[in-house]
């Protein structure tokens, strides 16, 4: 009869869903050898107290948005900091970004996150000249400060930079290029450091305020002693960067030529006339890159 049909057919669906569930189920089972191999194991951020407990293979993958929402959090900059002494947080930028650019990875540096993860596609933007001003001339690793450690005993970390850009030698012309009019070369220097903000909030600041004089046609050796110089309150001196760009001055366009970019950490200057080097946008140096250089004269000391 028909009816019986139906419950037969009926049957088997129930019977083929059971087999798919069991089959769903079984295939999370990880076997124990990959296991072993697979240090690292994706978590879900609840709250501090819970992620510090959990085993220290455990791992907080935490994209910029909730970044900006947990800063918001009390004693969050605390918190973050104790629970990456024994984990580790990896940070990606939000996946609205199409155009492949980036946020500002000096708030998670701050913040003792190990894995900074950015969009390398475009070279040219402000992030990844940090990422190459952080990490060149090292094999890739950077150890923590002790402000984020937990092992500074100053109650104040906080230096006056004071800087001056005196002069530059075989400056290039915008991307390299061999034939063209001489450059008007000046430089523009910004301060990146985090700072606590009215509301008691940590946030990325940039003082883009100081930038040199154009000189007139001389990209040989433009000399810029009669600037003012420039007086910095850096509040993150440990996770702090001075980012020097050098640009072509032009009337005839909106935007002036970049020709190179350099990101150099606070904690690596020293007092007195000191050379930076130039580098295409992208940290590719060599070429004419590798005969320019910009001369500073650098004083930094502990705030009274």
């Amino acid at each position: 009869p028909p009816e019986e049909n139906d419950n037969e057919d009926d049957s088997d669906s129930d019977d083929d869903s059971a087999t798919k569930k069991e089959k769903k189920k079984k295939s999370k089972v990880i076997v124990q050898e990959l296991r072993d191999l697979t240090l690292f194991h994706g978590s879900k951020y609840k709250d501090w107290s819970a992620s510090t407990s959990m085993p220290s293979n455990y791992m907080h993958s935490i994209s910029e948005g909730k970044i900006d929402k947990l800063m918001d959090e009390s004693e969050v900059e605390r918190n973050w900091q104790s629970y990456n002494r024994t984990h580790m947080t990896r940070n990606y930028p939000s996946g609205l970004r199409l155009n492949s650019s980036n946020y500002n990875p000096l708030l998670p540096w701050s913040l003792g996150c190990q894995l900074v993860a950015l969009n390398l596609q475009k070279t040219e933007d402000t992030a990844t000249a940090l990422n190459d001003g952080r990490f060149c001339h090292t094999d890739g690793y950077v150890l923590k400060p002790t402000s984020v450690l937990g092992t500074s005993t100053s109650t104040s970390n906080s230096r006056i930079l004071k800087l001056s850009v005196v002069a530059g030698l075989c400056l290039p012309k915008p991307e390299g290029r061999l034939i063209g009019e001489y450059i008007d070369p000046y430089v523009q220097v910004i301060l990146h450091d985090v700072i606590t903000s009215e509301e008691g909030k940590k946030e990325y600041y940039a003082d883009t305020s100081y930038k040199t004089s154009v000189v007139e046609n001389n990209g040989y050796m433009p000399i810029w002693d009669n600037d003012e110089s420039k007086e910095y309150n850096i509040q993150r001196p440990d996770v702090a960067m001075i980012q020097f760009i050098l640009k072509d001055s032009s009337d005839l366009s909106y935007t002036d030529d970049t020709i190179s970019s350099y990101a150099v950490s606070v904690s690596s200057l020293r007092n007195g006339y000191r050379c930076i080097p130039l580098v295409l946008e992208g940290g590719e140096g060599g070429g004419l890159f590798g005969y320019g250089s910009i001369l500073l004269q650098i004083d930094i000391d502990n705030k009274e």
